[in-house]
């Protein structure tokens, strides 16, 4: 996926759901809250009251990416320096999680699309197999008639590409297996999100670190994977915050 595209991501509802409905200690509560008991959202109805702390929570949230490194930067102001590690810290696990489960999605999908295409193949593959078998057996028991050689050139090249077509879907098969159960972190966090030791006026400050390199091999096995994804799966991530 795309760098540019995580700072859009990590404002998404999408992502940003979980964090508001998860529970964190505040010291300044001494309690196990979430972010709308946090924050004392009184609404009318829930789906309203979510939609507050929502928008609180994207105010809240800074986030900056360094193009040349592809450094992502996430920071978040709250009177608990505790919390807000907290927060951006859960932040982070929301956004791998949900690319790595949008990786797998996609996985699985290319793979049930291989599969039934191998599945043709292979019968064409047979079918074509078995004709030509029996073409060259009437070819000699006829002295070879033009319109039987013609008939059994044209089926040998029909076995000929279908078994192409089948050892590459085989390998392409193969790969997408492979990428469906891969577990491999999206995201390489540079620093975690910690309490902070100095006050940033008006509130207490924290910010956490996402590279998005995992090292030379990394970040092109990490672009490659990325291109393979379908355009509609890019094109979901960039709808995400409207």
């Amino acid at each position: 996926m795309e760098a540019e595209l995580y700072p859009t991501l990590i404002s998404s509802e999408s992502v940003l759901r979980n964090v508001i409905y998860a529970r964190y200690y505040s010291v300044e509560l001494q309690d196990s809250v979430d972010l709308l008991e946090y924050h004392e959202i009184e609404e009318e109805t829930e789906e309203k009251r979510f939609e507050a702390a929502l928008e609180m929570l994207r105010k809240e949230l800074k986030v900056s990416m360094d193009r040349k490194t592809q450094l992502v930067t996430v920071e978040i102001l709250t009177k608990d320096p505790g919390l807000s590690a907290a927060i951006v810290n859960n932040v982070v696990r929301e956004v791998d999680d949900f690319v790595k489960t949008k990786r797998m999605s996609s996985a699985s999908y290319q793979r049930k699309f291989i599969e039934g295409r191998l599945s043709e193949v292979a019968r064409e593959l047979k079918t074509a197999e078995e004709e030509l078998k029996t073409c060259r057996e009437k070819t000699r028991a006829v002295s070879s008639s033009p319109e039987l050689l013609l008939r059994q050139e044209r089926l040998l090249r029909e076995v000929t590409i279908n078994t192409t077509l089948f050892i590459e879907l085989k390998k392409q098969y193969e790969l997408t297996k492979i990428e469906e159960v891969k577990d491999t972190p999206i995201i390489t966090v540079v620093d975690s999100a910690r309490s902070a030791a100095f006050k940033a006026e008006p509130k207490r400050r924290n910010l956490v670190l996402i590279g998005l390199f995992f090292g030379l091999f990394g970040s092109v096995a990490f672009v490659l994977g990325a291109n393979r994804l379908p355009e509609s799966l890019r094109q979901e991530i960039r709808s995400l915050v409207v």
